[in-house]
């Protein structure tokens, strides 16, 4: 056997790239499902999140009226010169209209929210000038003025 018929080993001769080393797992192959999974689960966590904290802020950040007590109806009812004075909020629906006067204002007949009884406002200023349909919803501040007339400082559509 001549020398150059032996192998490099049976030389005593070594390299580095003889044996390479293998990998310790096989590569995977596409796309594994449990990478999607969490990929969703992530998604919809970080929506949940979104929609939390956006309610949190229209509901306390966002609201003029947050500060304000809702208007108590049944109280108006029953006594209106007792809240004179004192401001609230209110969620209004639009019945009718009883008649406009320059530098007056608008006579509004409104329902509050959760009661169908009729309540008179006055809406005074830029506000008299808006286009009120029967059934439309506004959130307003009240203020209680002289007998129990109630005056819409500030109308926002809902």
């Amino acid at each position: 056997m001549q020398e150059s018929d032996r192998s490099p080993k049976q030389l005593g001769v070594m390299s580095p790239y003889q044996d390479p080393p293998q990998p310790a797992e096989p590569p995977k192959q596409g796309f594994p499902l449990k990478s999607i999974v969490v990929a969703i689960y992530s998604t919809v966590l970080v929506l949940l999140v979104l929609l939390v904290a956006v309610l949190l802020w229209r509901h306390t950040v966002d609201n003029p009226y947050r500060t304000l007590e809702v208007f108590p109806t049944q109280t108006y009812f029953d006594n209106a010169s007792s809240l004179f004075g004192n401001k609230f909020q209110a969620k209004l629906r639009v019945e009718g209209d009883l008649g406009w006067s320059a530098g007056v204002g608008r006579l509004m007949v409104f329902s509050a929210d959760g009661d169908s009884r009729y309540i008179p406002v006055m809406v005074k200023g830029d506000q008299a000038g808006l286009s009120f349909n029967k059934g439309q919803t506004y959130v307003t501040q009240l203020t209680v003025g002289e007998n129990g007339l109630l005056y819409a400082t500030d109308l926002k559509k809902n």
